[in-house]
């Protein structure tokens, strides 16, 4: 997993990135894309605390009062087969777009609305095998 000033180096592109750290447990990191929605941009999270970590995220930004226009989303590979089946558990939407430009393989949009989250996290998400 990556430090905390690895991780705060890797977003020094995206100059308005938000992120949650935990040293024992993982990290995500987002921003607010196109139209004011929330853009996954990089998480990694020890088995059993990726549901934790977007439960995390969105208590920190109803704490900020910035809610997200309509959705929360993220772009991996197909052949990311954790990351599928992480997105698929939590009920979000997944689009395969074709080719990805950066390697052989399809690139995949997952999403779901803001709604949709705060009402899974609601449920008390099991975690157990995020």
């Amino acid at each position: 997993m990556r430090t905390l000033q690895e991780l705060k180096e890797k977003l020094e592109g995206y100059g308005s990135a938000e992120f949650i750290y935990y040293q024992d447990t993982g990290y995500l990191a987002w921003h607010f894309s196109t139209g004011a929605n929330i853009e996954t941009l990089f998480i990694e999270a020890k088995p059993g605390c990726g549901s934790w970590l977007y439960r995390k995220m969105v208590e920190k930004i109803l704490e900020t009062g910035k809610i997200p226009y309509h959705s929360v989303f993220c772009f991996t590979l197909e052949s990311n087969e954790r990351a599928i089946g992480f997105y698929r558990k939590m009920g979000w939407t997944q689009v395969f777009l074709g080719q990805s430009i950066y390697r052989d393989d399809t690139t995949v949009l997952c999403w779901t609305t803001w709604q949709d989250l705060l009402t899974y996290m609601s449920k008390g998400a099991n975690d157990e095998s995020d």
